[in-house]
């Protein structure tokens, strides 16, 4: 069975997961929405509206020579007015130059009702992006503290997260002037300043780095950041995973620590285990405390055996010596 340690790591883990998946969803959809609003005011004239657009061409104002009578006949006022203007080239109609058409047509464009609906979705999406990146990075922060405070499998992962989302607060968030950028906001930028690069760079770029800065601004950035939301989510997610694995993987099946409870151990086990016993043993024996011994009485003095007497031979009788 899993320590409680494990388990409760595992089960922080997973908390702080679902948390971050709503911080990285948030900003994900606000960077999305920016990148939409973008291409709408960028390649389409749905922020403009154009009054009396059904009379768009310009009318020609032609001279007559002619009178209508009340009797409907044309009648010329003068004949040599009338071959004057028969033989002359002049059509009598008055020439409109291309600026006076587009000064018109500006005239009469004013703002559509999706100004008001763009702006709207501007700035919730920036609103909601900075909040999320605000709190997705204590949250990332402390998973860090959690998985290797516990040294737990994959705490690398949460690391690469961590300074990954470092780097994601530093760019959505508006730290531009800070950062000596060519632009005072992050990612998420407002709905005036957008409008402004839009119309500035419609109108014509001032440099040659000027469509450079403003597709980097506009178009990189965004992408590459909604990028690295899925990739720190990914980080983070992965080594949630590792983490609750590093629990799971102790838990013993129910039917198998079952069976395994019900095996009858031998009562000769391995070599190994007689011999660390016997140690054991004996060093339980060597240090309990060994009683006084107790006198030894005087053994008796062991009997001896009695001397056995050697036969000795019988004296010869002396002789007695003759007298001569």
């Amino acid at each position: 069975m899993p320590s409680h340690r494990a388990i409760t790591v595992g089960a922080s883990l997973a908390r702080l997961r679902n948390a971050i998946s709503l911080c990285c969803l948030a900003v994900g959809l606000s960077l999305a929405t920016q990148l939409g609003v973008w291409s709408m005011l960028t390649f389409t004239e749905i922020r403009w509206t154009v009054e009396g657009s059904e009379s768009d061409e310009t009318p020609l104002i032609v001279g007559s020579d002619a009178v209508v009578g009340d009797d409907q006949s044309t009648t010329p006022l003068d004949p040599a007015q009338a071959i004057r203007a028969v033989a002359s080239t002049d059509t009598g109609e008055r020439t409109v130059s291309v600026e006076d058409v587009e000064a018109a047509h500006e005239a009469r464009r004013t703002l559509s009702a999706y100004d008001t609906t763009l702006s709207f979705a501007v700035h919730c999406a920036k609103g909601v992006g900075t909040a999320g990146i605000i709190a997705m990075l204590p949250l990332v922060m402390l998973g860090v503290l959690v998985g290797a405070g516990a040294a737990a499998r994959g705490s690398e992962r949460l690391v690469g997260a961590f300074n990954l989302t470092v780097v994601l607060a530093l760019l959505v968030m508006p730290l531009g002037g800070a950062l000596s950028l060519p632009w005072d906001d992050g990612a998420l930028s407002s709905y005036e300043h957008m409008t402004a690069s839009v119309d500035a760079y419609l109108s014509g770029p001032v440099s040659a780095l000027g469509p450079f800065v403003f597709y980097a601004r506009y178009l990189l950035l965004p992408g590459a950041c909604l990028v690295g939301v899925v990739l720190a989510y990914l980080r983070f997610a992965s080594s949630v995973e590792q983490a609750i694995i590093q629990g799971d993987a102790l838990r013993v099946d129910p039917d198998i620590e079952d069976e395994a409870s019900g095996v009858i151990v031998a009562a000769k086990g391995s070599r190994t285990a007689n011999a660390l016993n016997r140690l054991a043993e004996e060093e339980h024996v060597r240090n309990q405390p060994q009683p006084a011994a107790a006198p030894v009485p005087p053994r008796p003095p062991r009997p001896t055996a009695p001397e056995r007497s050697v036969p000795t031979a019988a004296p010869k009788p002396e002789m007695p010596r003759r007298i001569i």
